[in-house]
């Protein structure tokens, strides 16, 4: 079980579309948003183990590629919300697209984007792998620990994005922010689509 909760951990610390995003909500948006941003990425996570754990993971190869596309399309989306967001009036916080100010359509996009996402597959074939090595350990124990350490690795993030925003409390320093934050996610949905 070390060896997946090691797995879990560098996979979900280290910088990528989903820590770059909760961070952003975290500087910028309300803690209720925080916690939309977190429930897609994990409920999208746990699902991807599910259907891996259950022998589904044969995916064919033009699938693959359609998911390529809709990850980099929910990233571009994401981008360009991120840096329209940055140039709304300060007052207008949670007036923004509806699918970042609605929590419930936050959540199935995170999730939608986990599950279209290329490299939550190798994720969750990964963990799911190391975790299968040991038969003693079940799918409750994988997904606990699917739940707990995402969890913990997408707060540090989002506090981490928090104790930035004071950094980012002018219109400028916010429009920054916005614009590197949309620009970075722009680049992973680029990134997905090279080969």
């Amino acid at each position: 079980m070390l060896a997946t909760a090691t797995v879990l951990f560098f996979a979900t610390i280290s910088p990528g579309p989903n820590n770059l995003f909760i961070a952003h909500t975290g500087a910028t948006r309300d803690f209720s948003a925080t916690l939309a941003v977190l429930a897609g990425v994990v409920l999208g996570t746990l699902a991807l183990i599910l259907i891996v754990w259950n022998g589904l993971s044969l995916v064919p190869e033009r699938l693959i590629d359609a998911m390529s596309w809709v990850a980099a399309a929910l990233l571009f989306f994401m981008g360009v919300m991120t840096v329209r967001h940055g140039f709304r009036p300060a007052r207008d916080e949670q007036t923004s697209h509806p699918s970042l100010s609605n929590p419930l359509l936050l959540a199935a996009m995170m999730a939608a984007f986990q599950i279209a996402n290329p490299k939550s597959w190798v994720l969750a074939i990964t963990v799911t792998s190391v975790h299968h090595s040991d038969p003693a350990l079940g799918v409750g124990s994988l997904l606990a620990l699917a739940i707990c350490i995402p969890t913990a690795t997408l707060l540090t993030w989002s506090a981490a994005g928090r104790a930035l925003s004071a950094c980012f409390s002018t219109t400028r320093r916010r429009q920054v922010l916005s614009l590197v934050m949309g620009a970075a996610l722009i680049a992973f949905g680029v990134g997905i689509l090279l080969p």
